[in-house]
């Protein structure tokens, strides 16, 4: 079975070419309406908002192939911001696909493309997606395509320009999204909305800055950010110490247990410098066989000061298909939400609240 290259995977075009033609989509949103290059030997549906989130509001298709090809675009609610990337990925991990791959240089925090292949015990791809995802704070849009993973260079031109001519009508306002959370010691990050951010400071700890946030006074998703005044190999041993209580937790209950090894990385800058360490680990929850994962990355930030941010949430990318409908919505919903806060609050502290806010800007990557 072929296999494609990256630059096949998440070609792009915006050349109008014979057989093509700019075509407005909007289904009654302005906030999700956009105009692309559509192939004129192919339909194009448009239906209305509907609260079923499952049926999909647009399909681009050719009536006697509808079953070998499609485009769909759906709309999706969520309980708070959901990052572009991450929804992608959850998005295609609920659709059945078990290898994902993201292309980081034609997305940030607002758009994303992604491509999803399924495999099948042999390893031989059978199937092939590809989906850009448009965020705008607690929705999210998703253009997908699918198609035989061997049907892919019959259609990639009419695909490559859907997705690459793809341009929103409305800028969007991402930023509104958040809350600038405001430590004593002068570290500021962003909060997504609809999360309770308590402050856990003690006494003791002078200088240091201990957050937790939770959605909805659920249990899961769940974040901690600890903003100390020292170096980074304070750090790592304070995250060592998370580590080993959550080990400890997880080895010393009933209710849970380990899936897997632990996975470690080390980020470096460009000089060799290492500027961030992360640790990441899945479990399930026994009586039910809910997929988790928890992570915790010790970091750098910009303004000096170091950060041990961690969460625990459902892990949509494991188990795939194994749960009914709604079920497979809850992980799904949970963990895009789950991640996309660490990321917002992660992100601003390691980087900066400027450079989170300008991944934020759609019109940066084209669209």
């Amino acid at each position: 079975m072929a296999a494609y290259t990256t630059e096949q995977l998440f070609s792009t075009s915006t050349q109008k070419a014979e057989g093509f033609a700019t075509k407005a989509v909007d289904f009654g949103s302005p906030e999700f309406a956009f105009t692309t290059l559509v192939n004129e030997q192919m339909e194009l549906w448009i239906g209305e908002s509907s609260e079923n989130e499952d049926e999909p509001l647009v399909r681009v298709y050719s009536p006697e192939q509808r079953d070998e090809f499609m485009i769909e675009v759906y709309r999706v609610k969520f309980a708070a911001f959901a990052e572009a990337i991450t929804a992608g990925h959850g998005f295609l991990a609920k659709k059945g696909y078990n290898r994902i791959v993201r292309d980081i240089d034609k997305s940030n925090n607002a758009f994303a493309m992604l491509a999803g292949g399924l495999a099948d015990e042999s390893g031989n791809y059978t199937k092939l997606g590809r989906l850009a995802v448009i965020s705008r704070g607690a929705e999210a849009l998703f253009v997908y395509a699918h198609m035989d993973y061997d049907d892919y260079p019959k259609y990639e031109p009419t695909v490559s320009r859907f997705l690459g001519a793809l341009r929103m009508k409305e800028d969007g306002a991402l930023q509104n999204a958040f809350e600038v959370v405001k430590a004593e010691n002068g570290s500021e990050f962003f909060a997504a909305k609809g999360w309770s951010v308590k402050k856990n400071d003690k006494p003791e700890r002078q200088g240091a800055s201990d957050y937790s946030m939770t959605l909805h006074d659920q249990e899961y998703p769940n974040i901690q950010i600890q903003i100390r005044p020292d170096n980074l190999e304070t750090g790592r041993k304070l995250g060592a110490e998370m580590i080993a209580a959550l080990t400890k937790e997880i080895e010393g209950s009933s209710k849970a247990h380990f899936v897997g090894e632990p996975e470690l990385t080390t980020m470096k800058t460009e000089s060799g410098e290492s500027y961030a360490y992360t640790y990441s680990r899945g479990w399930d929850i026994n009586e039910t066989g809910a997929p988790m994962v928890s992570e915790f990355q010790i970091q750098k930030n910009k303004d000096g000061t170091i950060a041990i941010c961690g969460y625990n949430t459902y892990d949509s990318r494991r188990k795939v298909g194994e749960f009914d409908e709604e079920a497979g919505n809850l992980l799904f919903k949970n963990w895009v939400v789950g991640v996309s806060a660490y990321a917002a609050a992660q992100m601003s502290l390691l980087h900066g609240k400027e450079d989170f806010l300008r991944g934020l800007d759609i019109r940066a990557v084209g669209h």
